[in-house]
């Protein structure tokens, strides 16, 4: 049986050109997942900071006075809940963006 030269060339050409997008889309996927993760990590940056936010507004707004004592330390108590997440995902490389 004749092989004609032609078309082991045409196939081999087309292996290589699999083989680039091939290439090109997994890069695409590595980059993709390496921007989700920032987001996610800025989401989460974000969740906290809103939970300090509120449990701030909330502070304020408890009249000042020792009946109240035990009102304010369950939002110190939240508070203090809030920023060891944040301590133990920075700590723990769960945030790695360094902004």
């Amino acid at each position: 049986m004749l092989v004609n030269p032609f078309m082991t060339i045409a196939s081999e050409f087309i292996q290589i050109i699999v083989a680039a997008i091939y290439a090109i889309t997994l890069f695409y996927t590595i980059v993709t997942f390496q921007r989700s993760k920032k987001l996610d990590q800025i989401t989460s940056l974000g969740d906290v900071m809103n939970e300090l936010r509120d449990a701030d507004r909330e502070l304020a707004k408890i009249p000042s006075g020792s009946q109240f004592d035990d009102v304010r330390n369950s939002w110190y108590i939240r508070i203090f809940n809030s920023l060891d997440w944040l301590s133990f995902t920075i700590n723990e490389r769960i945030i790695t963006d360094k902004k």
